[in-house]
């Protein structure tokens, strides 16, 4: 009986260590987009002042050269 009053304690111990990493993770991929969408947001102002010359370079057709 005690033993398995041991395994039911290291089981739900188990499952509160994978929640907290579950927690955890989902923490640090909210971290991770708010990086990159500032990351984003700072590149795309930042665009017009040193990639238009390579707008202007560009063989291919198109306008944009990306």
């Amino acid at each position: 009986m005690d033993f398995m009053k041991n395994r039911v304690h290291i089981a739900q111990k188990n499952e509160n260590e994978i929640v907290k990493m579950l927690k955890m993770t989902k923490k640090y991929w909210n971290i991770v987009d708010i990086r990159r969408t500032a990351y984003y947001d700072t590149d795309m102002e930042q665009v017009p002042q040193y990639k238009v010359p390579k707008r202007k370079r560009c063989k291919c057709g198109t306008k944009s050269g990306w």
